[in-house]
């Protein structure tokens, strides 16, 4: 996996250096694409981003993202061009990821979220993993908590994983988690009374609160001890990763 991710970076800063950007801080992402020759066009479509290959290749974009959002889409669209253009380095970067997804993900992280940018400003704070760390970083990178996360988690070796809940129409729905493995996806599923401390949480207004919450970590009911964060719309919530998870011991 260190392997896989170390071409994934030097692809990453590869498309940066072919775009004109350097290492020193996150980049303008729709800027990149059109230094690199793509079109960047916004549609009501379904899923997040779309690229379309030919002799005018192009990004589709969902128009419903936030911006956040949007800059992870066009990034992660960009290194979907890469490895259709089927440049020596995409290829050995595909040949070292297990899907054309994953490695996609990677190369978006590490263009909005250079490596020496990030190392310069978050190592040392990095050091104790906290969601205080999680939400400078994504606000200076442009991105997401999750997209954060798993930068750190790269980068810095963090075992922590980001839940993220939403609330719609009076019910709360299990978005998914950020800063896991393939081998780990679902080893962490929420029991029916997370949902209160989730409504607590939520009633006892803005800013992180730390708490114990429900889950089930390989198929065992666990009380988690916690990082929650009430967001407008949801909550985010920062636990150890299912690894680490899985050497501790709960009563």
């Amino acid at each position: 996996m260190r392997r896989a991710r170390r071409v994934a970076e030097e692809l990453a800063v590869e498309l940066a250096g072919r775009a004109g950007a350097g290492q020193g801080g996150p980049l303008d992402i729709e800027m990149a694409a059109g230094r690199l020759g793509l079109a960047v066009s916004y549609a009501d479509i379904r899923q997040d981003g779309r690229f379309l290959p030919g002799p005018y290749p192009t990004i589709m974009v969902k128009r419903a993202q936030h911006l956040a959002r949007r800059r992870f889409t066009i990034a992660h669209e960009i290194a979907h061009w890469a490895v259709w253009e089927d440049h020596g380095l995409a290829g050995r970067a595909r040949d070292e990821f297990s899907s054309e997804e994953m490695l996609c993900n990677t190369v978006a992280a590490a263009m909005l979220m250079p490596r020496d940018w990030v190392r310069s400003r978050f190592e040392e704070d990095a050091r104790e993993p906290g969601i205080a760390v999680v939400q400078r970083l994504a606000g200076e990178a442009g991105v997401s908590l999750g997209a954060a996360v798993i930068r750190l988690r790269d980068l810095f070796d963090w075992d922590k994983t980001l839940l993220h809940w939403s609330r719609q129409r009076g019910e709360w729905i299990f978005d998914g988690e950020a800063g896991v493995y393939p081998w780990e996806e679902g080893a962490i599923t929420p029991s029916s009374n997370v949902f209160f401390t989730l409504n607590e949480v939520r009633n006892s207004g803005a800013g992180v609160q730390r708490r114990s919450i429900s889950l089930r970590v390989y198929r065992e009911e666990r009380e988690v001890p916690a990082e929650v964060l009430p967001q407008r719309g949801g909550v985010a919530v920062l636990i150890d990763a299912p690894r680490a998870l899985g050497r501790r011991r709960f009563r």
